[in-house]
């Protein structure tokens, strides 16, 4: 009978805490103990960033660039959840990757860096994990080693950064994205109940990516999917840059 009361009592309070950690916004929810969000961004001069889609002030801009410019990519990381978090992994998607090249990602060299310093905080960095970057497929796995609570976009963020190239001989319009999803986060207060919780977390929001548009009128494009241009706005500043 003690046992079965035990049972009882523990699925009573799994069925009340499992509702906090479904997703809504990020890797969490909103008033949580963890709710991780990110957002991508690229810039052509490493000073004035734009970000097409994100879950907190969505930039709804695209970025031009012709053949031989060098593209940085930024990516913020900020936990507005109670407790701190650790070991956030994320996957990255690119297209068009083969008009990237000499691609340095979270190395500390080269222009990459796992941490860029702005965020005052040389504790966490990013760095790649599992196959790392696969220029073939366009995909990508790396982590977060920690975030800290109640952080925001301007304060106790984590960012690093991502240098590539555009490719001489990259086609006139060619649309090159980059979508980056948080997929996991171990909650560094709750202890064994990750090994629970984790499987109720999802990430249908959790997205963030970022456009870049090539002009190159010297090399024709007969090969792009137009329709793709139709779906990004026109280049223009980023209303949330920061």
């Amino acid at each position: 009978m003690k046992k079965l009361l035990v049972i009882i009592f523990a699925s009573l309070v799994l069925a009340t805490a499992l509702p906090l950690y479904l997703v809504y916004a990020g890797f969490g929810q909103e008033g949580a103990f963890i709710n991780v969000k990110a957002r991508l961004e690229v810039s052509k001069d490493n000073v004035n960033w734009v970000n097409y889609e994100a879950e907190d002030d969505s930039g709804s801009g695209t970025l031009t660039v012709s053949p031989g410019d060098t593209i940085y990519f930024r990516l913020k990381t900020w936990n507005t959840g109670t407790h701190s978090v650790a070991n956030v992994a994320y996957a990255a998607a690119f297209t068009n990757q083969q008009y990237l090249i000499d691609s340095v990602m979270f190395t500390g060299s080269g222009g990459g860096s796992g941490d860029l310093g702005d965020d005052g905080d040389p504790a966490n960095g990013y760095s790649m994990t599992g196959e790392g970057y696969n220029s073939e497929t366009g995909i990508a796995t790396f982590e977060l080693s920690g975030v800290a609570a109640d952080s925001t976009i301007t304060s106790g963020y984590q960012s690093g950064g991502i240098t590539s190239q555009i490719a001489t001989g990259t086609p006139d319009q060619t649309i090159i994205t980059a979508a980056v999803t948080i997929s996991d986060a171990v909650d560094l207060e709750i202890g064994w109940l990750n090994n629970i919780v984790s499987r109720a977390y999802a990430d249908e929001f959790g997205t963030t990516t970022i456009g870049i548009i090539v002009s190159n009128p010297a090399v024709a494009n007969n090969t792009a999917d137009q329709s793709i241009v139709q779906t990004l706005p026109a280049t223009g500043p980023n209303s949330a840059d920061i």
